[in-house]
């Protein structure tokens, strides 16, 4: 079953009714209190049983829903403003744990939940490397300086410091938060 379907199935166990919006999934919405709800595809994740996704609506309300093991977790995101919106850049899962990375208005959020326990660091910048055991990023005055720090995925613990040659040639340079494929 595609993971948008899980998805739908989740919600309406919760009385929700989604509708798939446009001929090729792209986004699913409902309205509660005529209040446009919304899940991007690229914004859920599955793991076997596990799912996962960012949900969002257009009153600038954000959340991040969990189902593992058949328990449902859920998590609001920290925002300076929620109107400016929280962007995913990532949602994966590393064996149990789930890695979800965003960008609010002012840092970018890196975080990681495990059953009900949610663990984050942030950072003023917008250049990023998702690997799979480690992300790497440079904050704005990291860039400038040419230094990019590694940190491991499975508890955001800062492993290293580099500079931005030697993070090229291992392949874990960061990038742009918009150029992330996911």
């Amino acid at each position: 079953m595609k993971p948008y379907l899980k998805v739908v199935k989740a919600l309406k166990a919760d009385g929700i009714y989604a509708k798939v919006e446009g001929n090729d999934f792209k986004e699913l919405y409902w309205l509660i209190d005529d209040i446009r709800h919304f899940i991007y595809e690229s914004d859920i994740s599955e793991n076997g049983e596990s799912l996962a996704w960012l949900q969002s609506s257009d009153e600038d309300d954000h959340l991040l829903v969990m189902y593992k093991s058949g328990l449902k977790f859920t998590w609001e995101p920290k925002t300076y403003n929620p109107v400016f919106g929280c962007e995913c850049i990532y949602i994966g899962w590393r064996e149990d744990l789930l890695l979800f990375i965003y960008l609010e208005k002012h840092d970018i959020y890196i975080c990681t939940i495990l059953e009900d326990k949610v663990n984050t660091c942030n950072f003023h910048g917008e250049d990023i490397f998702v690997g799979k055991s480690v992300v790497a990023y440079s904050s704005y005055k990291d860039r400038r300086d040419g230094v990019v720090k590694v940190i491991l995925a499975n508890d955001l613990n800062e492993i290293e410091t580099t500079d931005i040659e030697q993070a090229e040639k291992r392949g874990i340079k960061p990038i742009y938060y918009q150029e992330i494929a996911q």
